[in-house]
């Protein structure tokens, strides 16, 4: 990557020119993320209503989310230690891609066989999930490697928006086809097709990166150990040392422990109690992926001029309304505004959270922290999915306010969301070059002018357009009228010049 600065004094601005093979690694990584991430999506999304759909307990519900965030958690120091040991994060990453993709065999297995045992779907679930997180660190690692800092914003942007809209397309195809096999009383079946799909996606994911994206050399200077005991002396210089992102750690830990308490029932909540169906249970999560794709190029923008800290700031306020949202909920159109919410706070919530991880440490340290910072989110949202179930049975016996079990759930996770953002005035922006403006005139700007600016702007692009074909093509006309009559004059006066 060569770096070019022959530009006036007074423009500060930074061009980056990419080689072939730089440029080749981004194009194959977005290509690897669209197929993967439809892959996996399909699993996340249909998991719980398959369990469900099993006889699975809300109790059991609450153990998958749990073990999945408990297999996420303690993957991520082996991850970074399996990284320094093998010098290859593209190694590990195929490795661990193709294990995650295999694991779901069994459960195929289960299902063609006729076995139903929820626990041990659950258990294949879990270690799926382990193997997914066991190559994270690698993976942000090798990213940040890959992708030139001054172009993070913009490329996760399209990177993400590309990963959503494939899938969007999955989520729906899949969702009409276990709804189709529903119909005919082999719903089973259908998410035994799904998982076969979402099986030959995933391994082909693996086969793109292992063929096209070539890794970066990969030294790390500097020995660091990942011992699994507690230091507290240890971690007492490391929380006064790296304070901020200590403290940004802190919250994400926070607040995804808030939201795992809700978040694993909000599809049985749909499919049990207001009895949506699951073809409308797939409309939502295909509404909230679609409105989560198109926001992505709006926060990584917002991202890259106001700063993470402001976009957390302000996708945080909309994060802890999601759960209250659902109370209100009673017909499917209220389920699909939730979902246009939920897409476009969590999209920019995430972007500005992993922008954070990138710009807020050295290329050296970035390894070690993440796998720390990754490991310290996982373990609050298996704390959150586990308080959860426990919540769930105490619910079952003592409801709150009148309240359903998962309704008040729901209701203790919007509480403990918004006590999350207590913790925001403590951080501060990874970037100085950030602009600086108050959070409520960021949300105004954010989340009100612009989102309503740009919404007016697309519906009224095809009038914009037909005007504008309309003047232009009036233009034209007058231009030929114009070149007709010149040309019949100078006929005329040829005419007369002869005679």
């Amino acid at each position: 990557m060569k770096k070019q600065q022959n530009l006036p004094r007074n423009e500060k601005v930074e061009i980056v020119s990419l080689k072939g093979s730089e440029k080749a690694n981004l194009k194959y990584s977005i290509l690897d993320g669209a197929f993967a991430t439809a892959a996996t999506k399909i699993v996340d999304s249909y998991s719980i209503p398959f369990i469900f759909s099993m006889g699975a307990s809300k109790v059991e519900v609450a153990m998958l989310d749990s073990l999945q965030s408990l297999a996420r958690g303690i993957s991520q120091l082996p991850g970074v230690k399996l990284t320094e040991k093998l010098r290859s994060r593209k190694l590990l990453w195929n490795i661990c891609s193709a294990l995650q993709r295999l694991m779901l065999l069994p459960i195929i297995f289960m299902l063609f066989s006729g076995i139903n045992i929820v626990i041990l779907a659950i258990a294949f679930f879990a270690l799926s999930t382990f193997f997914m997180a066991l190559k994270s660190p690698a993976w942000t690692s090798l990213m940040g490697d890959i992708v030139p800092e001054n172009m993070r914003g913009k490329f996760f942007a399209r990177r993400n928006m590309l990963m959503g809209l494939t899938s969007l397309v999955a989520i729906l195809a899949i969702g009409s086809m276990i709804s189709s096999f529903g119909m005919q009383g082999n719903m089973l079946q259908g998410y035994a097709l799904a998982f076969i799909i979402s099986l030959v996606l995933g391994l082909f994911s693996v086969m793109l990166v292992f063929l096209r994206i070539e890794e970066p050399p990969y030294m790390p200077r500097y020995n660091y150990a990942s011992p699994f005991k507690l230091d507290f002396s240890e971690a007492g210089r490391w929380l006064s040392v790296n304070r901020n992102y200590a403290s940004f750690t802190a919250f994400i830990a926070l607040m995804q422990f808030s939201v795992r308490i809700a978040s694993p029932f909000i599809a049985v909540y749909i499919l049990s109690e207001l009895q949506f169906g699951i073809a409308w249970l797939a409309a939502i999560m295909a509404l909230t992926t679609f409105s989560e794709t198109l926001s992505y190029r709006h926060w990584g923008k917002a991202v890259d001029i106001f700063g993470e800290r402001t976009i957390l700031a302000v996708t945080g306020i909309l994060v802890i309304l999601i759960p209250i949202s659902w109370l209100f909920a009673s017909i499917p159109a209220h389920g699909l505004l939730i979902a246009i919410l939920d897409g476009f706070a969590w999209s920019g919530f995430d972007t500005a959270a992993f922008a954070f991880n990138l710009s807020s440490m050295s290329r050296e340290k970035r390894l070690s922290y993440v796998g720390k910072h990754n490991t310290i989110k996982e373990f609050s949202m298996f704390a959150g999915a586990s308080a959860g179930g426990i919540l769930s049975h105490f619910f079952d016996s003592s409801p709150m306010l009148a309240l359903t079990t998962i309704q008040s759930l729901f209701l203790a996770s919007f509480i403990l969301r918004a006590a999350s953002l207590s913790l925001l005035p403590a951080i501060k922006n990874a970037r100085s070059s950030s602009m600086s403006l108050p959070v409520r005139k960021a949300f105004v700007e954010l989340v009100a002018r612009q989102p309503f600016e740009g919404t007016m702007g697309t519906i009224l692009l095809p009038v914009k357009y037909t005007r504008k074909g309309y003047q232009s093509a009036s233009e034209s006309i007058r231009r030929v009228r114009r070149k007709v009559k010149e040309l019949l004059y100078r006929i005329k006066y040829l005419r007369l010049g002869a005679y």
